[in-house]
């Protein structure tokens, strides 16, 4: 996060726009639980800084869609940080006996499987992909 020079809220937004392939700012207003003004500053920055792109609906011409950039889909792509925490993962996990490894991977699935229903909860909430007001 850091190295990109995002806030939580930028790449929260960036995520979103990534796990949709494209959304509005009435979506990531609410999947983010921000006003629609905080998110037009958020993706004002991810503008500027090239991660994404404003894309006007052609059919509403109150709607604007945002798209990640090659920059912002390039932020997705496996970086060398994320090499170094598998690999120090890999460590950590080749300390363990048997036993607390069988207990690690339980509750990490655990965790996951519960992040994932929750997100697909609020993806449904958000009524994912259809085309709603401006930003």
């Amino acid at each position: 996060m850091l190295r990109l020079d995002l806030s939580l809220p930028q790449l929260r937004a960036l995520v979103m726009i990534h796990r949709r392939a494209r959304a509005n700012g009435r979506q990531l207003a609410a999947g983010l639980r921000l006003t629609p003004g905080a998110i037009v500053a958020i993706c004002d920055h991810l503008e500027r800084s090239g991660y994404i792109r404003r894309i006007p609906d052609t059919a509403d011409r109150r709607v604007t869609w945002f798209e990640l950039t090659e920059q912002g889909a390039g932020v997705f792509h496996k970086t060398p940080a994320t090499t170094i925490a598998k690999m120090r993962m890999k460590t950590f996990l080749a300390g363990l006996s048997s036993a607390e490894r069988e207990g690690f991977v339980k509750v990490a699935n655990a965790f996951a499987d519960a992040l994932e229903s929750t997100l697909a909860a609020a993806d449904a909430e958000l009524g994912a992909g259809k085309p709603s007001a401006i930003a």
